[in-house]
């Protein structure tokens, strides 16, 4: 039994080899290391939480690597084999090497992450963050690259044949080069692909506007290619070219295909499906298919030099407009773990104030009279107090409150700008319980989940814009002007109120499993308001506009007693939606239901004509008064007379409860 210690000597020691983890939590504290140092160590979970933690280091872990702080894994060599790589502080992994695992997922969640880098991963991609993947070169080979973000993947160029390419983001893929061989788009988002260019053999335009401007056709000749227009003015601006030798088919849904360009080069064979009499918009056509002077059947096409092809793209343009800003204006700078944290006295900022370390100033109350920035991982972390107070100082950029790092303000106790307040990264305003932004000025959620379960006030001038993916899930809304929920999912599960406020959905599930009290919502994104909830109380005034691809599905308006309530609807968007209209709420859709799907409608009123006019609504999308001057108006109403005289003669001798019952049902 003496071989007994030595044994448990060896486990314990490869117990430690096998689970070490390492925190480079300063600044600049892992600068240029090499890990593992050894192949012992393979095993090593790096996390790099300080500012430039992991500059120009190389990291090959098994496990995760985690890149939370301000520029951290900048310039860095990373590669996981069984892990995945997070990319969460503003510009961090932006490096000329290129990123990849063997099975899990490269993910650029934080402000400007993965700018102008190179990813070729196996598994998958995940441009979620404000800015991320900008100028960026995605490759993932037979998966799926996804940009959710806010103007993520942006000019970016992705190229691999059989994988899926999905832009839900606002301005997700916005001017991007897509070459997918066989693969699908799916353009989702709101803007997503404005002005891209696109090659596969499937691209989806669900969201409003989002094949703006871009221009589509297939991958290589002699190939299969559809698109489809379904959202909102998804096609406008758009250019779909069917070349010599492909089969293309242009779907339209309502306006989707509204001034969108569709050339049908000779040698090919194109269809479009569209009707303008029965209110599905037609694309502008170019059919060279039908030429005079020989049998298109019989034409050769024309041999592609692919080259030049390839040179007509457009370039990635090399800036560097969000690069590390070290300039040399006086500044208060907080780069070390802990450096500027809980002060007792607070920090009173009379210059601009940057707290770019981990947990920098963590805890604080910060009284400014200029602009502060809290750029780190969990750099402003639970403080008491974030305001920027008004001051005469000349400057439109000063006075403003910015959170682009990870985490950075999240479960404040009160954030407060008198100019915008920007939470670009993820996280960076979560859990907060007061973000209040006033006057004319801007609360910008343009990071993931970055404002969740948070309370969000604006006064009567001012703005809350939700652009990020999950930018403002869960929180609780106060507003006094308009709300912008445009990112993918932006709103969703929000409780808003702001009886005279304005509320545009316009990114997909932008407002879904949301409770909304507004004077007028525009719903225009792919199923915007799935599963929601509108509501007008008494003496209150709504008009919804469903107008987005499937935009209400699931959705439930209630109308009260003294409420004006109004519902328009297009492109199916009032599909699946349920319109509650109680006793003594005006109550009127706007719906043709010969071109279109319209809603759902409960009456709870007990007089008959109320439903009288829910039932007849707008069938040429007019006003109420035109309908009722039609001879068919007449005969409705007399049937109408007729049907109550009825339900009196057979309900007479019943009980009166019994005829109250039959009403409220």
């Amino acid at each position: 039994m003496m071989w007994l210690p030595c044994l448990l000597s060896l486990l314990c020691a490869l117990h430690v080899v096998f689970s070490i983890e390492l925190n480079c939590d300063d600044w600049q504290e892992c600068k240029d290391m090499s890990f593992p140092e050894s192949q012992l160590d393979s095993n090593i979970h790096v996390d790099c939480n300080g500012a430039s933690s992991c500059l120009d280091s190389v990291i090959n872990a098994e496990s995760d690597i985690n890149c939370n702080g301000y520029t951290s894994c900048s310039g860095a060599h990373l590669q996981s084999t069984t892990g995945s790589i997070y990319c969460n502080g503003p510009l961090s992994c932006k490096t000329p090497y290129t990123l990849s695992t063997q099975d899990g997922q490269v993910s650029c969640s934080g402000d400007h992450a993965c700018l102008k880098t190179e990813i070729a991963n196996h598994g998958k991609i995940v441009c979620d963050g404000s800015n991320a993947c900008k100028r960026a070169k995605l490759s993932a080979a037979d998966s799926i690259a996804e940009c959710s973000g806010y103007y993520a993947c942006s000019e970016a160029e992705m190229t691999d044949a059989n994988h899926i390419v999905t832009c839900n983001g606002l301005y997700g893929c916005n001017e991007a080069e897509i070459s997918v061989g066989v693969g699908e788009v799916r353009c989702y988002g709101s803007t997503s692909c404005n002005g891209a260019k696109i090659r596969a053999t499937l691209v989806q335009g669900y969201g409003e506007h989002s094949l703006q401007s871009a221009t589509l056709m297939s991958d290589v000749l002699n190939q299969e290619l559809t698109v489809e227009a379904f959202g909102y003015e998804a096609g406008k601006g758009a250019s779909m070219l069917c070349r010599c030798g492909d089969t293309c088919s242009l779907k339209c849904a309502g306006n989707g295909c509204f001034e969108m360009h569709l050339t049908c080069e000779r040698g090919s064979v194109c269809t479009y499906d569209c009707d303008a009499t029965s209110g599905v918009a037609c694309p502008l056509v170019i059919d060279e298919t039908r030429a005079d002077d020989a049998d298109n059947n019989d034409f050769q096409c024309p041999t592609i030099d692919h080259n030049v092809a390839d040179a007509a793209r457009l370039p990635l343009i090399d800036d560097d407009d969000a690069d590390v800003d070290d300039s040399t204006e006086a500044v208060t700078m907080c780069r070390y773990h802990n450096e500027c944290s809980s002060p007792k006295d607070g920090i009173l900022a009379t210059i601009p104030l940057r707290c770019t370390g981990y947990q920098a100033c963590a805890g604080s109350a910060v009284d400014a009279l200029t602009s502060v920035e809290c750029a780190g991982y969990q750099s402003c972390y639970a403080a008491s107090s974030l305001e920027t107070r008004r001051f005469k100082n000349g400057g439109d950029e000063l006075n403003v409150l910015r959170c682009t790092g990870y985490a950075a303000c999240s479960e404040a106790t009160q954030l407060h700008s008198f100019k915008n307040l920007l939470c670009s990264g993820p996280d960076s305003c979560a859990a907060s319980r007061c973000v209040e932004v006033t006057e004319i000025n801007k609360l910008l959620c343009d990071g993931p989940t970055s404002c969740s379960m948070s309370t969000l006030v604006s006064d009567a001038l001012a703005q809350i814009q939700c652009n990020g993916r999950n930018a403002c899930v869960d929180a609780d809304i106060e507003a006094g002007y308009r709300v912008l929920c445009n990112g993918h999912k932006g709103c969703m599960g929000m409780d808003l109120v702001g009886r005279h406020s304005f509320v545009e959905c316009g990114g997909m599930n932008a407002c879904s499993d949301s409770t909304i009290l507004a004077k007028q919502i525009d719903a225009f994104g792919y199923k915007a308001l799935n599963s929601g909830t509108i509501k007008a109380y008494n003496n209150s005034v709504l008009l919804l506009q469903a107008h987005g691809y499937y935009a209400g599905y699931g959705a439930n308006v209630n109308c009260d007693a003294g409420a004006d309530c109004t519902v328009s609807c297009m492109n199916k968007g009032c599909a699946g939606l349920t319109f509650d209209c109680a006793d003594g709420a005006t109550c009127q859709v706007k719906c043709d239901a010969n071109t279109d799907e319209c809603p759902r409608i409960n009456d709870l009123s007990t007089e008959i004509s109320n439903l009288e006019e829910l039932i007849v609504g707008e069938a040429a999308v007019q006003s109420m008064n035109t309908l009722h001057n039609t001879p068919t108006m007449y005969i409705v109403f007399a049937v109408a007379v007729v049907t109550i005289i009825v339900l009196i003669a057979c309900y007479s001798s019943q009980p009166h409860y019994k005829r109250e019952e039959y009403f409220e049902i």
